[in-house]
């Protein structure tokens, strides 16, 4: 326990932490009021409304990852490869409706 502790501490920017956290629950707060809408709809606006829902919802991920993972510094230079970055964008925005089913 302790060495998650010190892991978070000291290898972590906790503003960013904090940041990454405020991203997850306003991307929570937005899935579920979307959803609401996709539920409420009639049928032909129901995908609609899913799609949209399924967007911000990857982009809600994705950000919260993304700003977590900026968040900790591992001691030695580090970078991101901008395509396999944008790869797990949209990786995370088409698997999210698959949780949904």
């Amino acid at each position: 326990m302790l060495k998650v502790y010190n892991c978070i501490a000291t290898a972590h920017d906790l503003w960013l932490v904090g940041l990454a956290a405020i991203v997850c629950v306003l991307a929570s707060y937005a899935a579920i009021n979307l959803l609401r809408h996709a539920r409420g709809s009639l049928a032909h606006m129901r995908g609609i409304w899913l799609a949209v829902s399924a967007i911000s919802t990857g982009f809600g991920i994705w950000a919260t990852h993304f700003i977590a993972m900026l968040a900790f510094s591992p001691g030695i230079p580090s970078g991101y490869n901008i395509k396999l970055t944008f790869l797990s964008l949209v990786a995370a925005v088409a698997l999210t409706p698959v949780g949904w089913q």
